[in-house]
């Protein structure tokens, strides 16, 4: 059977890659051409190889697993069965507008984002659903998103936007330019106390 359309698609990709792999995928500069790399939210946190206690025994926490499921499970059992109709506040709308604009503002000719034009413009748009999933997850009340909530999408965007750039600083040629791009990524903080 064809399918000539698909109600309510949903598609999310999580992968977990080694930097030779994401380094691979760099290279092929038909992906970028065809915006695939722009369809990601990218990071690269900074390896804990050489610092780990390996003596310690690890295990996972089944409690953390068992909680995260069911926050999951429960926020798509809500979108799916009540639906989601947001609005952006005028504070948040007003936030997200400077935000974007001084994105805008490093795109030019020259400007420091420049080579990340197409990822940046995805961005946009993924801050926006992430100001979304947010407001959801967190049970706020009402359909409109707000102002605090705004802005922790905007960190999770800037957070993305710093490895973005690291990342696409390895995909160059310029060895140095990779040394420099682990250094930066090393520095960058997790944004995970937002979710």
């Amino acid at each position: 059977m064809l399918f000539r359309s698909l109600p309510s698609a949903n598609l999310v990709v999580i992968t977990t890659v080694q930097p030779a792999t994401l380094d691979e995928i760099g290279a092929r500069k038909q992906f970028a051409g065809r915006g695939l790399t722009a369809r990601f939210l990218l990071c690269m946190p900074h390896s804990n190889v050489g610092g780990r206690d390996r003596l310690r025994p690890s295990t996972g926490d089944e409690l953390t697993r068992r909680t995260y499921e069911a926050h999951l499970t429960d926020l798509a059992d809500r979108i799916h069965t009540n639906g989601a109709q947001l609005t952006i506040g005028t504070e948040a709308s007003d936030l997200f507008a400077h935000w974007d604009q001084a994105l805008e503002d490093r795109l030019g000719v020259g400007r420091d984002l420049e080579h990340l034009a197409e990822w940046v413009g995805k961005l946009r748009a993924n801050v926006l659903r992430l100001a979304a999933l947010l407001h959801l997850a967190h049970r706020l009340e009402g359909d409109e998103i707000g102002q605090a909530t705004m802005a922790d999408a905007m960190t999770l965007g800037d957070y993305y936007l710093a490895h973005a750039i690291a990342i696409s600083d390895r995909w160059g040629v310029d060895e140095s330019v990779v040394s420099r791009s682990e250094e930066h990524t090393s520095e960058l903080q997790s944004p995970c106390n937002l979710v």
